[in-house]
């Protein structure tokens, strides 16, 4: 679990977006999302002391990830997030893509956020990155989701340095301004079924929505289990069989 509550976004990030169209389906080739480099605002004072900060945190996550096959990053920023500012699709959050090292989230089958006020849940081919699912749909004042919904398989998501070459293709996804929740359960072979709920004022119910994925049983890429592990620090997890995601 991470406290990323000290980050300060490129120009106020998602909540300052710009509404315009965002891209469709490409007509070849996929589309790359930008990243929101902090260093292009001169008045931000903070972004070495931040790298820092979670630099470190995500050497501790690494290392705890040793001790357990099935991991889930739980914070609040998304990791592997995207959203739409005026005529292009970006990736956040910054601070902490910049912040990972090449190994990471090797062994992270999940990562469960807020911070952006709509549903989003991504999945990338191969489990070449971690799930993405931002569940921030439970309550508060939404935000509009500007998405494209079919271009979202075409997009290629690299993040961090480019000489650690994190990246992903989408598989698929969804973005969805309506309020809601998601469920996760444990599936009889180890891995996780989550789907996703909405409220339909027409109908005056919680109706499921069409889309759901499978998270399979960690870790999520196999070989990595060369961190020195401090066992008298070992985070002991207690499971469970159904966990609600309200954020």
């Amino acid at each position: 679990v991470m406290d990323d509550s000290i980050i300060n976004p490129l120009y106020g990030g998602v909540d300052k977006y710009i509404p315009g169209e965002c891209p469709g389906i490409p007509s070849s080739g996929a589309i790359k999302p930008v990243q929101e480099n902090r260093f292009e605002d001169p008045t931000d004072e903070s972004v070495m002391q931040q790298l820092d900060t979670f630099q470190r945190h995500f050497k501790d996550v690494e290392t705890f990830s040793q001790t357990h096959n099935n991991n889930f990053y739980v914070g609040h920023r998304p990791v592997l997030g995207i959203g739409c500012n005026s005529s292009h699709v970006v990736t956040l959050d910054w601070t902490l893509q910049q912040s990972l090292g090449p190994t990471t989230l090797d062994r992270i089958s999940g990562i469960i956020t807020g911070h952006m006020h709509w549903l989003q849940a991504l999945q990338f081919d191969n489990d070449s990155l971690p799930a993405q699912l931002v569940v921030g749909n439970g309550g508060t004042k939404l935000i509009q989701n500007y998405i494209n919904q079919s271009s979202i398989s075409y997009i290629d998501l690299y993040v961090g340095k480019p000489e650690y070459n994190i990246k992903g293709r989408i598989q698929k996804g969804i973005t969805m301004s309506e309020f809601g929740f998601g469920i996760m359960e444990r599936s009889d072979g180890g891995g996780y079924d989550v789907t996703f709920h909405t409220w339909r004022e027409d109908s005056r119910s919680v109706e499921p929505i069409d889309f759901s994925m499978y998270i399979p049983r960690g870790p999520r890429r196999k070989g990595n289990n060369n961190a020195t592990i401090d066992h008298s620090q070992r985070i002991h997890s207690h499971a469970v069989s159904k966990l609600r995601s309200f954020y």
